[in-house]
């Protein structure tokens, strides 16, 4: 029922990815349309826990829904973030899908931490005044 895609899968400290997921109805489903909830959770190298929720989407099998997470947590911290999304009937009683991806914040490397680079010319020796 959804596919995910999260890109880039590897970023820099504070950088963030695009992640959206669409959802339509199976191929064999009985039924035009379907009014579903759908939950995004983001769990963190560090634990910590973020999630949305979007309340009685409709979705049918002549067009999908794409949902896309907002960019309103922390990627401050190096590690693997896990992206979950699940789909629950109307009345929350049965998850219909559920599917997980993951990204990756790296650290920076040495070259890049070290700032900005002098150009060429200010390498050159002083100049003497005869």
């Amino acid at each position: 029922m959804p596919s995910g895609l999260v890109t880039p899968v590897r970023l820099s400290p504070g950088e963030y990815p695009n992640i959206k997921t669409r959802i339509s109805l199976a191929p064999g489903r009985t039924g035009a349309s379907v009014v579903v909830n759908v939950i995004a959770v983001m769990t963190q190298p560090n634990q910590r826990v973020r999630s949305w929720t979007w309340k009685k989407v409709k979705i049918s099998r002549d067009a999908a829904k794409t949902i896309a997470v907002p960019k309103e947590y922390d990627t401050s911290v190096v590690g693997t973030y896990r992206f979950e999304i699940m789909v629950y009937s109307n009345d929350m009683k049965r998850r219909l899908a559920r599917r997980s991806q993951t990204f990756d914040v790296v650290e920076r490397s040495r070259k890049e931490k070290t700032g900005k680079k002098e150009p060429y010319e200010a390498k050159k020796g002083a100049a003497i005044d005869a």
